[in-house]
């Protein structure tokens, strides 16, 4: 009777072992998933520049090269890093900077502007390279790669 009642122990453990709880460690399974792809305009982090700027005039110029619109739920803070990089005739102050901009409300613009000042005369060139980010409480944004303007600015009535 010892026998069979200790064959019988045996046999469950064995089963339970052979069977396992029922539980698992891991699922496989397909999910969709779609995400919109906007230009910088229509971004949550809105950027508004144009590709190519001609400038003409005095010697002495600024110009808006990025506008940047909160198209959060929330206000946030801008901070836009940017270098120029110009012809030997002309001379961006400042060359390099960082821009922060603390609490920007929902659908307010902010502009970055770059001063350029002709050295020399003729047609100068100038590129500024920018990026951007955009941090609220719950929310962040930021570009990805620097985004390019390329001026041309007519310097003949300078110098």
């Amino acid at each position: 009777m010892r026998r069979r009642v200790a064959l019988a122990v045996v046999a469950t453990v064995a089963l339970a072992f052979a069977v396992g709880s029922g539980g698992f460690s891991s699922v496989t399974a397909d999910r969709a998933a779609s995400v919109e792809v906007v230009g910088d305009e229509d971004a949550y982090m809105a950027l508004n520049y144009s590709d190519e700027v001609d400038l003409s005039g005095s010697g002495q110029y600024e110009d808006r090269f990025v506008t940047l619109r909160n198209q959060f739920a929330q206000p946030v803070n801008f901070t836009v890093e940017y270098e120029v990089s110009s012809s030997d005739g002309l001379e961006a102050a400042p060359a390099s900077d960082t821009v922060t901009d603390q609490s920007v409300g929902v659908g307010e613009e902010r502009d970055v502007t770059v001063q350029f000042n002709c050295t020399g005369s003729g047609q100068q060139n100038a590129t500024v390279e920018f990026g951007a980010r955009a941090e609220g409480e719950s929310v962040f944004a930021e570009t990805t790669e620097n985004r390019t303007v390329e001026y041309r600015v007519d310097c003949s009535s300078a110098a």
